[in-house]
C-alpha cells in the first residue's frame, strides 16, 4: 500500500506499508512503513512477525515481482511455509487485506500530519502504537464485536513457535547464491574471490549471503552442507596451495592372463572399468554410473530427504519444480521413486524424454499424454 511522503536521506521520499496480516483474527502480525516494496523489505518484515507471532501454515501473497523471488520461496521452504500467490487481477482473493488497508488509510492516516513526520522510523513507531493500543484492542465487525487480539489469543495452543529455529533464524533468512568452482579452487560474488576445498573444483556450491550487508558468511555444497566459513581469497597463498584432484571413478579388478617367453603362464591383476560402463559414461559425458528401473531401494544420505519434503511442497503449492544435477547422479530414479508414492486416483505422472523442444511443444505433449488433440494455435493451447 503507498504511503505518505517522508524526509529520507535529507529528501522527501515516497514510502510503502507491507504487512502480514491473521486471516483468522484480523490481526497484524506485523507491518512497516518501507521505502521500497522489494523481495528484502518483504523478507524484513516476514522476520520480524515471525519472532512476534509464530510460525504460519500458510503464506498468501500477491503476484507481484517482489512476492514470487526465489529468495522468499527458499525461505519459507526452509521454514516449512507453504507458499501461496493470489490469483492474477483477482482482489477479492484478498479481500480482507485490502479492507485492511481501508481501515488503515481511513483511521490512521488520515490522522497523521505529515509536516510532523521526523524520519520514517518515527512513522513507523506511530502505526506501531497505533495498532497496539487502537487496532488490535478494537472491537471488529468481521469477528462478531470480539477484538482481534482476543480472537488471537484463542488460538494459541494452536500456534507454531519458533522454537529450536528462533536461534539460526538469521541463518534461515540468508540468501543462497549458486556459483560455479574454478579450477583454482575459488568463486567470485561482487567483485570478491573466495576459497573452497579444491575437491570442489567444477561442481556448484551455494554462497550464504547477508542481503542486508551484501557479504558472503558461509558456503554450502549443493546438498545444502555446511563447508564453512567464507574464505576471502589470498593471491599469493593460493599460487602456492596444495591440490589434490578429485577421487577417480570406482575400478574393479580385472584378472588378465598373459605367457612369458618360457612359456609359463603369469597372472596380473589390472584396474579397470568394466567396458560397457566406461563406454557409456564416455558417450554420455557421465561422472557416475546411472540408476536403471530396476533400482528399488535408493541410499539416502539425507538428500533423498530433503528432496521428498520439497516434493511435498510442490503437490500442495501450485507451480513448477525444477530438480537440477550432474548425469548420472539419480535424479530420475528419485523422481520415479517419489512418484511411485502418489494416489493414482489423484496424480497422473507424465514422463517425456525429449529435451530439445520449445514451448509449444510441451503444451502439445502434455495435451497428448492427457487424451486430448493438441491444437497448432498457441491461444488455443
Amino acid at each position: 500500500m503507498h504511503g505518505p511522503r517522508v524526509p529520507i536521506g535529507g529528501r522527501l521520499g515516497k514510502s510503502y506499508l507491507v504487512s502480514l496480516f491473521d486471516d483468522a483474527a484480523r490481526l497484524v502480525a506485523h507491518g512497516a512503513f518501507c521505502r521500497g516494496e522489494t523481495a528484502l523489505d518483504i523478507e524484513g518484515v516476514l522476520k520480524q512477525a515471525l519472532l512476534k507471532r509464530g510460525v504460519p501454515v500458510k503464506l498468501v501473497v500477491d503476484n507481484g515481482a517482489a512476492y514470487v523471488a526465489h529468495t522468499l520461496q527458499g525461505i519459507c521452504a526452509r521454514l516449512g511455509i507453504v507458499l501461496v500467490h493470489c490469483r492474477a487481477y483477482s482482489p477479492e482473493s484478498k479481500g480482507k487485506l485490502e479492507r485492511w488497508h481501508r481501515t488503515c488509510r481511513d483511521q490512521f492516516l488520515s490522522e497523521v500530519d505529515e509536516r510532523q513526520i521526523l524520519s520514517l522510523d518515527d512513522l513507523n513507531a506511530r502505526l506501531w502504537a497505533w495498532l497496539e493500543q487502537v487496532y488490535h484492542r478494537s472491537p471488529h465487525d468481521g469477528l462478531d464485536g470480539q477484538t482481534p487480539l482476543a480472537r488471537y489469543q484463542q488460538d494459541l495452543p494452536k500456534i507454531r513457535s519458533l522454537g529450536p529455529l528462533a536461534a539460526k533464524l538469521d541463518a534461515l533468512f540468508l540468501h543462497r547464491v549458486r556459483r560455479l568452482v574454478r579450477k583454482d579452487g575459488t568463486v567470485s560474488y561482487q567483485g570478491g574471490r573466495f576459497e573452497v576445498p579444491f575437491e570442489l573444483a567444477g561442481k556448484t556450491v551455494r554462497l550464504l549471503v547477508d542481503p542486508q550487508a551484501e557479504t558472503v558468511v558461509g558456503v554450502e555444497d549443493d546438498a545444502g552442507e555446511s563447508i564453512g566459513q567464507a574464505t576471502p581469497l589470498d593471491a599469493l597463498a593460493n599460487r602456492d596451495r596444495r591440490r589434490r584432484k578429485p577421487d577417480p571413478l570406482p575400478v574393479v579388478p580385472v584378472k588378465r592372463q598373459r605367457w612369458a617367453e618360457s612359456g609359463r603362464v603369469s597372472v596380473s591383476t589390472v584396474l579397470r572399468l568394466p567396458r560397457r560402463l566406461k563406454m557409456e559414461l564416455q558417450h554420455f559425458g557421465l561422472r557416475h554410473s546411472p540408476l536403471g528401473k530396476e533400482t528399488t531401494e535408493l541410499w539416502d544420505d539425507g538428500v533423498l530427504a530433503r528432496l521428498h519434503e520439497r516434493f511435498q511442497w510442490l503437490l500442495q503449492s501450485p507451480g513448477v519444480g525444477l530438480l537440477t544435477g550432474e548425469g548420472g547422479v539419480g535424479k530420475t530414479a528419485a523422481l520415479r521413486a517419489l512418484t511411485a508414492k502418489l494416489n493414482p486416483h489423484r496424480y497422473q505422472v507424465i514422463y517425456h524424454a525429449e529435451t530439445d523442444f520449445g514451448r509449444l511443444d510441451l503444451y502439445r505433449c502434455l495435451a497428448q499424454s492427457l487424451g486430448l488433440a493438441p491444437s497448432y494455435r498457441r491461444a488455443l493451447l
